[in-house]
């Protein structure tokens, strides 16, 4: 007989194949036809360019194709280094959404959800900043599928092949140079220098790409950061072709922040574990928490990166049980945080709003994920020891 776990697996299987048919025979979502794929085939078009100048490349964008590269150098490099070019276009993008697509399906159903949470976090998986992101290709994907494998690797494998997974993805994006923070505090010495010698390198390379890149893409109304709210008020102020002097933003977006978390502080909303992870899934918690938190507070949390958020919810959805006020203010705030962001217009601070709720709610949980992971390990070596003080008064 087929059990309920069986025929759910095929619902959800049936069901996103069934949406992206949906989507791509509507038009709405092209799967690479038309200008699918446009970012991943905007740098597959760049590999050629770097036997030339690299200041052209990373010069003013022209008619010329090897002009106005934004990415970093090592991206290119790598592409390179294993012979893709644009004839691989279909193919790679292709490949990269059906890993994306497995690594959900895989996370729904390895963590412990009930239908309706994975019902709901396939509405998500399906909201326009990820449909954005999978049908442009975005590197952030890449970077995504990336940090997962960093984090799920056997832990003999990925204490070597994180930080030079990490590393490359940070010569290629900064935003994931955080999750090198807890990598240099691992006791073993050798991995110590190993990560640190990645890390320097990876800083020099960054610094090279930013000496050469003379103008970075900014548009502050793809944003969720910290600077938004700066920029809404100038865009009230002086209209929408003005933008904040990205510091004072900061600082006005991080006194938004503070208020928004006591206000948040103040209500009835209880928060508990109701499971544990597993030492993999706890790695992968805390790498996408830290691009994510990070991202939103430097303003480099553009729609792309909603991708993060999404795994952070499924995640939380399996291990923390919420009091009703606090159930209904979480879920509501990520829908709001997915459905109500670029483009939708006068719509958009709803979901900025939505967004410092989600950033308040998840920091919460983190605290305690880690304070009681913590406590666990103490309350376990206090165990040991207890048992060995009572041997030793034993035979004594």
């Amino acid at each position: 007989m087929l059990t309920t776990k069986f025929i759910e697996k095929v619902f959800f299987l049936l069901t996103t194949i069934f949406l992206f048919v949906i989507q791509y025979f509507s038009g709405w979502f092209y799967l690479g036809g038309r200008n699918g794929f446009g970012d991943f085939g905007y740098v597959l078009e760049r590999i050629p360019c770097i036997e030339g100048n690299w200041d052209v490349l990373y010069g003013p964008r022209t008619d010329d194709v090897c002009t106005g590269y934004i990415y970093g150098s090592s991206l290119l490099n790598l592409l390179k280094f294993f012979n893709a070019s644009s004839s691989h276009l279909f193919f790679l993008s292709y490949f990269f959404i059906s890993a994306l697509t497995i690594i959900f399906l895989y996370s729904i159903f390895s963590l412990k959800l009930n239908f309706l949470q994975k019902l709901f976090s396939t509405i998500l998986f399906f909201s326009p900043p990820i449909v954005l992101l999978i049908e442009r290709l975005n590197i952030d994907l890449l970077i995504f599928i990336a940090v997962f494998f960093a984090a799920n690797t056997p832990k003999r494998i990925a204490n070597w092949l994180t930080p030079l997974l990490i590393g490359i993805t940070s010569a290629v994006k900064f935003y994931t140079l955080p999750i090198f923070l807890p990598l240099l505090k691992r006791a073993h010495v050798k991995l110590k220098v190993y990560t640190a010698a990645i890390l320097s390198f990876v800083f020099y390379i960054i610094l090279m790409d930013l000496n050469r890149i003379q103008n970075l893409p900014w548009d502050a109304r793809n944003m969720f950061g910290n600077v938004i709210w700066a920029e809404y008020l100038l865009y009230l102020v002086n209209g929408s072709q003005t933008h904040a002097h990205f510091f004072l933003a900061s600082i006005f977006g991080l006194a938004i922040f503070c208020s928004g978390y006591l206000a948040l502080m103040s209500l009835p909303i209880a928060i508990s574990l109701k499971g544990t992870l597993t030492e993999k899934n706890q790695r992968f918690i805390l790498y996408l928490s830290l691009i994510y938190i990070s991202c939103y507070f430097i303003g480099l949390n553009v729609d792309y990166r909603m991708i993060y958020l999404l795994f952070i919810f499924v995640i939380f959805e399996s291990i923390f049980l919420f009091n009703k006020l606090g159930s209904v203010l979480f879920r509501i705030c990520v829908f709001l945080s997915f459905f109500m962001s670029y483009p939708t217009g006068w719509l958009q601070p709803i979901g900025d709003l939505a967004q410092i709720v989600v950033i308040c709610l998840v920091i919460r949980g983190l605290s305690l994920l880690f304070r009681g992971t913590t406590s666990h390990i103490f309350n376990e070596r206090f165990k040991v020891c207890r048992v060995v003080l009572s041997r030793i008064t034993r035979y004594r």
